[in-house]
């Protein structure tokens, strides 16, 4: 199962790095090797194959995109009809059903024509370049991958993992814990039966063979299951001192974040101490103080804010946010918000195209930040402040 104890502490771990990432903390050397090794031992436990698992969880991802009646729609295409109650749980409702449809072949053909259409972009890219360069970085890891399997080139996913190796092992603890989540009757149309001839059967009760074989066969098992436990305690050894030395790595990661912030205060407020003086002694007026003065800041995307929070408290401002899952919020938020600020690497096309609408509808003003990083936004929301005194 990939829900074990180990499994998970590898997921926290991944999460970890890239909560470090999003901070600008450098991860490049972070034992990915070793991650990627135990990711690799975990599909062959789950014994479902990645490209499959990886058709799936686009499928999906394109479902959560669209309107409960779009889904509908699509799945009728397939001869599926959703029921009330599948409707009622959205896109968890619409997996569900298509999973009982799935053993079918023009089921799943549909599905993979969906999915090659989402992931279009990435592999036309990937098939004229016969290499990911660098500028291929824009395409989601998903599509790449998908685009790699499908076509059997291990010398992409290589370059996947050379060039993205942090989002790989993110979207690899992603799959498997999709995967793990897949009724296990979903693939049973892949399954064999091995049949023995009848005569073999005969001989090894007659001969006895067969009983010297499963004394054989047990002797593997049990050597194979006391190096499994040997293994497992290395990892497990392995696994705890990680654990330790990302703890500790974070705790003086938070200690470094803290002190930066209050040097760059302190700047600031030496910069404007300085830049007063000046103006004074050039018979100017003071610089305007940057001051929301309890203005609401409308943040749209991403799921952790709390880093961007401080800076809009920073400045007297109230923060209202809504996470890119929360399309159904967005109207509500917009009309009470004196600015919109829309994190355009947090969100999708469905939750931009709402906000925007929103936007216009209470005519507030739309500020589109093309970043992800925290002082990116300060820089942005400070520009709009002076713009607004």
């Amino acid at each position: 199962m990939v829900n074990d104890e180990n499994f998970l502490k590898l997921k926290q771990t991944v999460d970890t790095l890239i909560t470090y990432k999003e901070q600008g903390v450098d991860v490049s050397g972070a034992d990915y090797p070793v991650y990627i090794k135990e990711i690799k031992r975990y599909w062959q436990l789950l014994r479902v194959e990645e490209l499959d698992a990886v058709k799936l969880f686009i499928f999906k991802q394109s479902m959560f995109e669209m309107t409960p009646s779009e889904r509908s729609g699509v799945l009728g295409s397939f001869g599926i009809q959703l029921t009330d109650k599948d409707k009622k749980k959205g896109t968890t409702g619409a997996m569900e059903r298509l999973y009982r449809h799935y053993h079918k072949s023009t089921v799943r053909a549909r599905v993979e024509q969906i999915v090659a259409s989402s992931v279009r972009e990435a592999a036309v890219a990937l098939r004229k370049e016969e290499t990911m360069a660098d500028e291929l970085a824009e395409p989601s890891p998903v599509s790449i991958l998908f685009t790699a399997l499908n076509d059997q080139r291990p010398d992409w996913m290589g370059d996947l993992i050379k060039h993205a190796p942090l989002e790989y092992v993110k979207l690899q603890t992603d799959l498997l814990t999709f995967a793990g989540d897949i009724p296990s009757d979903v693939f049973s149309f892949k399954k064999t039966q091995d049949t023995a001839p009848s005569n073999l059967l005969d001989d090894e009760r007659n001969d006895g063979e067969k009983d010297r074989e499963i004394a054989k066969l047990t002797e593997q098992v049990r050597l194979l299951q006391k190096e499994k436990e040997d293994i497992q305690c290395e990892l497990d050894s392995f696994l705890e001192e990680a654990t330790k030395e990302v703890t500790t790595l974070q705790e003086e990661c938070n200690i470094c974040h803290d002190v930066v912030m209050q040097l760059n205060d302190k700047v600031e407020q030496q910069a404007l101490v300085i830049r007063t003086l000046k103006r004074e002694t050039d018979g100017q007026k003071e610089e305007p103080v940057l001051d929301l003065r309890g203005a609401v800041v409308a943040f749209i995307g991403g799921e952790k804010v709390r880093h961007f929070q401080k800076v809009v408290h920073k400045y007297n401002g109230k923060m209202n946010f809504v996470s890119e899952t929360d399309l159904t919020l967005v109207d509500g938020a917009v009309s009470r918000a004196d600015v919109v600020f829309f994190m355009h690497g947090f969100a999708g096309h469905s939750l931009y195209y709402k906000t925007k609408e929103a936007a216009a509808k209470y005519d507030v003003p739309f500020e589109y930040v093309n970043t992800t990083g925290v002082s990116g936004f300060e820089r942005q929301l400070k520009n709009f402040i002076v713009q607004t005194i």
